[in-house]
């Protein structure tokens, strides 16, 4: 039902206290997450420790900002890098048996 007219009698306030409870949980949430936000754009020198509602511990490190776009040759260089490092498991692993 839409309501058009919040003074309407026929709407009973437990209705509005509903709507309201809901809302406050939007908000609440809401704030939250801004918070959370807030924290990740904070600029830090080393990791830091906040603690949020004196029980949870939570470690940010620093983080640049806006992540850097890896160029082709950032990628070729990871692949190799990850190729180098298989053959090295596999030669440890032939030197083991």
């Amino acid at each position: 039902k839409i309501i058009d007219d919040v003074n309407d009698p026929e709407i009973p306030q437990e209705v509005f206290n509903k709507i309201d409870e809901n809302l406050k949980k939007q908000t609440d949430n809401k704030d939250k997450n801004s918070n959370m936000e807030q924290l990740k754009k904070m600029p830090s020198l080393s990791p830091q420790t906040i603690s949020i509602n004196n029980n949870t511990t939570t470690t940010f490190e620093k983080r640049n900002s806006i992540p850097k776009k890896r160029s082709d040759a950032d990628l070729e260089l990871e692949t190799n890098a990850e190729i180098d490092k298989q053959n090295i498991e596999k030669e440890i692993e032939n030197i083991l048996n």
